[in-house]
């Protein structure tokens, strides 16, 4: 039986569509600081874990199409910046979710115990949903102090200058990928290259939603994917 090496983790993906128009506004950290590559960014539900198989990949794959899709289109924004796991020991910085925390909150509850019993995996700590967009560099890092303090400057945003997409950027939340690492991982040399890839997607939206969105922003020339 094949088993794979890389961590596996079933995520919500923000579109590089949006992701790219943020990067280019989060130049205030310092350049040893690494930023998480545009297709990179999602909200964790489940963390899998290395313990997985091609029949336990099979399993989650058939778990999530399972899943029951939206009627109505939902949407969720971001806010305010998040320290991960705490602030006395950070290892990333992120934001926290505004608009419809709740709802992933509770697709988080639904159904990670389930997606990690697949995996036989056990995990005492539910995390809040939240999108990490950085992480703190290695303490041996030659320039840690300098990049500890860019990261505290833009968490503090005391000048007001921290980018920080707010309830004018509503996110679609259209789907549910499962996750592993990319080639090359941890690409630190390479920051143009992604460390996560997609093996499986759930739309989470029936195709006549999809089809009726993508016509209204195309008309209406907004870009929401």
């Amino acid at each position: 039986m094949k088993k794979h090496h890389g961590n596996y983790f079933v995520g919500v993906p923000i579109r590089s569509e949006y992701s790219k128009q943020w990067f280019s506004k989060w130049k205030n950290f310092h350049k040893g600081v690494r930023l998480h590559h545009p297709d990179d960014l999602h909200v964790t539900l489940a963390f899998l874990g290395r313990n997985v198989n091609e029949t336990k990949l099979n399993s989650i794959r058939k778990y999530l199409d399972e899943m029951n899709s939206f009627v109505v289109p939902q949407f969720f924004t971001l806010q305010k910046p998040h320290m991960w796991p705490n602030t006395q020991h950070p290892l990333g910085i992120g934001l926290e979710i505004g608009e419809n925390f709740r709802l992933l909150q509770s697709i988080v509850f639904a159904h990670r115990d389930h997606l990690i019993k697949i995996v036989g995996k056990t995990e005492v700590e539910i995390a809040i949903p939240h999108v990490t967009i950085a992480q703190f560099p290695r303490a041996n890092h030659p320039n840690y102090n300098e990049c500890k303090q860019s990261i505290w400057q833009w968490y503090e945003n005391k000048n007001g200058k921290s980018y920080i997409p707010g309830s004018d950027c509503r996110i679609l939340l259209d789907e549910i990928a499962l996750y592993t690492w990319a080639e090359g991982y941890p690409n630190y040399d390479k920051p143009h290259m992604p460390n996560f890839q997609i093996v499986h997607r759930k739309k989470l939206l029936v195709d006549r939603l999809c089809n009726s969105l993508h016509i209204h922003f195309k008309q209406h020339n907004l870009s929401p994917f």
